[in-house]
Formats: structure tokens, sequence, C-alpha cells
């Protein structure tokens, strides 16, 4: 069967010589196990009376003998998250805990913005599905620099909550897990650090993610245990589930997996942590992709994600657990947004601000070049933490990328940056300005003729998945 790739909402086929096909040097990864699906309806009966782990009181038995007609907050995603279980997930929950005698008014839908923006009432829309315009009313978007409740202190930071959330009776976050380029997973605690924490605990929380040079060791995507950041989230969460205990709310968590048709693989209610260890055994099942040995060149669909380049750097980050050091990622992009981020803009015109003449086009030898990336990561990152706000470690995060495969070896196939963006960012963009397929094939028979035509391949066509190499 012919290789092929998204770009946007096109098919990219034709763009591998032949040569490369008959020698079967596109080597194809074991793609993950299938799954049996749930049906959210029927998963939804055993999240409220069959906990995890056994002998946690169950939702059921908490209505039937605990509930003293308090406030129920549900925490559901914010804007930036795809929400297809919120959809789904949300008026199921609402009906059930009507038929349970919840009122209405003492209802509250809390939006985990963490530090983003307040969602807008489109984006409202979108999240709620059937729950909207109903509950409109009921919504509370989070906010991390008011309305918050201090919950002692951790490492000399206070740890702030979410008023409203401190006052319910019940807290129940919906959440659904995918792998996150540093926190490892997320769902579960996450929904709490930092969905609807204060800015300062948050912040503090997220700078674990860097080390001397680039990201510490254990952040990485899928990884919990060892990772810096989650095992801080889950230090920070404990104090807080236990506080908010003391003062009479209780916490119990739901989780859920989608596989990539995005139907439920996995559905389960009870403690926090418990439900997404639970769920991550799950999420490995349906999104691991095995290579028996790193390629030399990953070609990587950004597919949803490539609307802007921030997000499309999340597919950057995927195709690097495959790629051999000195190897090539080639991220399929459109951009049709440009680059995304201000933030992002504006630490990459610094880091370009720090090589000579020719820019991230020069033409370098490989040691040269290594050590200019590394200059200019050691630059930028002190800058992101001296005056941390997130989105702006996803500079560290590529230029990460860029000293693995080195100086010229990331390649972006895009259509929507000016002129001048594109001399900002470290990609080649080979024969711009030709169809994606073009572009492509031209480049691969020019690195063939350079190297011996001996090069390796693989093709991500879902950046979502994770590479594990045998």
């Amino acid at each position: 069967m012919e290789p092929v790739l998204h770009y946007g909402s096109r098919v990219v086929k034709g763009f591998l010589p032949k040569k490369v096909l008959d020698e079967a040097r596109v080597v194809k990864p074991e793609l993950p196990k299938s799954c049996e699906t749930i049906d959210p309806k029927k998963g939804l009966e055993k999240v409220f009376s069959d906990p995890v782990p056994s002998g946690f009181t169950s939702l059921q038995d908490f209505f039937d003998g605990f509930y003293r007609g308090g406030v129920v907050s549900l925490i559901i995603d914010d804007h930036t998250r795809p929400n297809i279980h919120t959809k789904i997930l949300l008026p199921m929950f609402l009906e059930k805990l009507r038929s349970l005698g919840v009122s209405k008014t003492r209802v509250r839908i809390v939006v985990a913005t963490g530090t983003h923006r307040a969602p807008r009432g489109d984006e409202l829309r979108n999240i709620m599905g059937e729950a909207w315009p109903a509950y409109r009313d009921n919504i509370v978007v989070h906010d991390s620099g008011k309305n918050l409740v201090c919950l002692g202190e951790l490492d000399g930071v206070p740890v702030e909550v979410n008023r409203v959330v401190a006052s319910s009776e019940l807290v129940i976050p919906l959440t659904d897990l995918e792998y996150h380029y540093f926190a490892g997973v997320s769902g579960g605690p996450k929904s709490i650090l930092p969905g609807v924490t204060g800015a300062k605990i948050t912040t503090f929380e997220h700078l674990k993610m860097f080390g001397e040079l680039g990201f510490a060791r254990g952040v990485a995507r899928g990884v919990l245990r060892g990772n810096p950041v989650y095992e801080y989230k889950v230090r920070v969460v404990k104090q807080i589930l236990d506080r908010l205990a003391q003062r009479g709310t209780w916490v119990y968590g739901v989780a859920c997996v989608l596989n990539p048709s995005k139907r439920f693989v996995y559905l389960a209610g009870g403690d926090l942590f418990e439900t997404h260890l639970e769920g991550k055994k799950v999420l490995d099942l349906v999104y691991t992709a095995r290579l028996r040995e790193r390629v030399d060149v990953v070609f990587v669909s950004a597919k949803q994600l490539g609307l802007n380049l921030y997000q499309a750097g999340k597919a950057v980050h995927a195709a690097k657990d495959g790629v051999k050091p000195g190897g090539w990622v080639v991220t399929l992009a459109p951009c049709f947004d440009g680059v995304g981020r201000n933030e992002f803009l504006g630490l990459m015109r610094l880091a370009t601000n720090q090589l000579g003449a020719g820019g991230w086009q020069a033409d370098l030898d490989k040691e040269t070049g290594l050590r200019l990336i590394e200059k200019v990561l050691r630059i930028v990152q002190g800058e992101v933490v001296r005056r941390f706000k997130i989105g702006k470690q996803k500079v560290v995060d590529l230029l990460t990328v860029l000293l693995h495969v080195g100086w010229g070896h990331l390649v972006l196939v895009e259509e929507g940056l000016s002129s001048e963006e594109r001399k900002v960012f470290p990609f080649k963009y080979p024969f711009h300005g030709l169809p994606p397929e073009k572009r492509l094939l031209r480049w691969v028979e020019q690195l063939e003729q350079e190297h011996g035509g001996e090069l390796t391949y693989c093709l991500l066509d879902d950046p979502g998945l994770l590479i594990r190499v045998a």
C-alpha cells in the first residue's frame, strides 16, 4: 500500500521515491492494539456504583447516606482541549444528579482553565454540548489570580484553590487521558493542578520541567514515575485533597480514555489517582506504536494540531521519540492560523538574534551547529525560567528536539507563515510554494543523493501516538 500522510484536510501521497519503497526502507511501526469499546451510558452506571479501587466509597453510597444538600461541582476541561468526552458525559452526569435529587441550583460547572484565558461564549457552547444553554448560568470559569482559598503552603509557596471548589460538598473532575509532553499524561490530578489552582503554585510546579539544559530527566510524554512534574503534582494535590476533606469537601475522580476513533475504551470513577493510573494502562495499549529501531527520517502529520505552529510543536515532539540522533524530523502542518502565540514568536526572535548571518538557514557543519544550538538554548531557557509564563516552555521543547537531530534537520511543510516568521523558526522549508507532495519528493530525492541511498524512514500520521523503540 502506498504511504500516505494528512496535510490539513488533504491526503498526501507519492512523496517517497520508488527506490526507497522497493528496498523496503520504510519502517512501519507496530500499531497499537484495539480494546473493547464501552457504552458510556452503561459505563456511567459503573462510575456511580463500582469505584476504583474497590472499597472506595461509591458515588451511589455517598448520595444514599452522606449527601447533605450542598454544592456539587463538576470540573471540566477548557477550550484548549478536545472535550469530546465532556460533550458526552456532562449531560449524562447532570441528568443522573437530577435523578438523585440534586437541585439544579446546587450544581456548579467549573471550567478548569489553569492559567489560560477564559473561554468565549461560543467556546463554552462547544465544550458543554447538550448541557448548553440550560446550565450556562451554573458555569464558573476558574481564574488563577482571584477568588481563591489558601489551603496552606508547600515548599514556601501558597497552595491556593478555586473558592467555589473549596466550598463545595462534592467535587467531581470529569477528565480524559492523553499523552502530555511534560506532565506525562493529562487528566486525573492535572484537573486540580493546574486546572483550578492559583498561579503561584502552578508556576512553581511547571518550573519542575526544566533541567540544566532543556527538560529535566524523566520529563516526557507517557512518563509518570520519575517525572518531577508529575511527582510534585501528586504532592500538591494530595495536600489539597486532605485539606478539602478537613473542610467537608469530598473529591470523586472520573477518568476516561477514548481510542483514535473517539470511542470510550476506559471509563471509571473513584480515587483521583487510582483511576488515573488504571486509565494510563489502557492509554498505553491503544496509543503506543512500537519501532524495532530508530530511523533516520520521521515524517509526522500534525493533523488537527496543524492549524498553527505552536500546536504543531506537539507533533514535532512526538516524532523525536522515533528518530536517531542526527536524523531528520519532517512535519506536515499547514499553519493556516500562523504562529499561534505571541510569547512563542517573541522568544524565538530572541533565539534568532543570537545567530550570525544567515540565521537558521546558514550552512553550518555538524559540530558548529550543535554548539550554536546549545548556546541559544541556554540563553532562551534562562529567560523562560526568569519570567515564566505558560506557553513559553514550547520554545525550550522545540530547541531540545533540534539539539537531538542537529542543525538544519527540522523540516516544515506549511503555507500559513509569513516570510518573516519563517526566518524566526529553526526549520528548513524546502521548495516552498510547490504542492506538499512535490516538496517532499524533491527533498527526499536530494537527501538520498547526499547520503548514499541507505536512509530509513518512518511515517507517523497520528501525532497522538507514543513511539516506543523495542
